[in-house]
């Protein structure tokens, strides 16, 4: 019990420091230092709530890698969600794929108002409810909207790993869907995807202005299966590409995305030396985020996203 008692001060007193010093390099490697050395060691102490750097609350499992550094830091992906919420109207109908437990999620739907709604696919019936449970904690169930399911070039059953935070004990965190055997080695569970263009009509939208879909080197099934919507309404797209879940798939996602760009006249933005331009997708890092703006609005969108 004492243990555990002075475990709890150290972590709390490390993230309340952590949280308030400037955002230099190697904040990250401190927070993962603090939350192994002072890991938890009552299950009842593994979750913790953390109030964020844009103002909203979380709650994490430390047991989570990407949850507990969130907890030291207050950030994640911070730079980027402000970044989106410079092309995002507070009456637009956004979509987060891959919502996981709501970080991207409960930042936006904070700036929506009246007409403006998130829908929210998660298909991880843990993370779901961990994201409920934030949607509640920060009073947005008038403006998110879970589906407990994922997006796809199909609509059918898939296979999806539950990786290495829920190998490590946490109730929530990273999956992906079965690639290879890699995937096997840790828990697998059955999750429905669907097609965007198939249940669009079920949402109660009008139209699709904004996506952010960050799962795992499925992005290109997710695009497929959303063809119709982006020629009806061309929302802007924030997409993570992680080019080794891709290599895993013997493919590559470059020459994919420069295609999908060719033929439905989108343009990507890199952000470089902290700003948004307007460049070819081959020139993303190994793990890198890309907007993917219509053609007819990418110069007035970076412009945007530079204020």
């Amino acid at each position: 019990m004492l243990k555990e008692q002075m475990n709890h001060g150290i972590r709390v007193s490390a993230a309340l420091a952590l949280r308030h010093i400037p955002e230099l390099s190697g904040r990250w490697q401190v927070a993962g230092l603090v939350n192994r050395h002072f890991a938890p060691i009552s299950q009842t102490l593994c979750t913790a709530c953390v109030r964020m750097r844009m103002g909203h609350e979380m709650l994490v499992d430390l047991r989570s890698d990407t949850e507990s550094r969130a907890y030291y830091l207050g950030d994640f992906d911070t730079e980027d969600i402000r970044s989106a919420l410079r092309l995002i109207r507070a009456d637009s109908t956004v979509l987060d794929v891959g919502a996981n437990i709501g970080f991207w999620s409960i930042p936006l739907a904070r700036h929506l108002t009246g007409k403006g709604c998130l829908h929210a696919f998660e298909p991880v019936p843990s993370n779901c409810n961990r994201l409920a449970e934030n949607v509640r904690r920060n009073s947005l169930e008038s403006t998110i909207h879970i589906h407990q399911s994922g997006l796809s070039d199909q609509n059918r059953s898939l296979q999806i790993s539950l990786r290495e935070d829920f190998a490590n004990g946490s109730e929530t965190g990273n999956a992906a869907i079965v690639i290879d055997s890699d995937d096997l080695r840790f828990r697998c569970a059955e999750i429905r995807v669907n097609r965007l263009d198939d249940l669009f009509d079920s949402l109660g939208a009008s139209s699709i202005d904004f996506t952010k879909a960050d799962i795992e080197g499925h992005e290109p099934k997710f695009l497929l299966g959303a063809l119709d919507i982006v020629h009806r309404f061309r929302p802007i797209l924030y997409l993570e590409i992680n080019r080794s879940y891709y290599e895993r798939q013997s493919s590559d996602p470059l020459a994919a995305f420069e295609d999908w760009l060719s033929v439905n006249s989108y343009r990507a933005a890199l952000r470089k030396k902290g700003k948004w331009r307007l460049d070819a997708v081959r020139n993303c890092k190994p793990l890198d985020n890309v907007f993917f703006l219509p053609s007819e609005i990418g110069i007035e969108c970076v412009s945007s996203l530079n204020c």
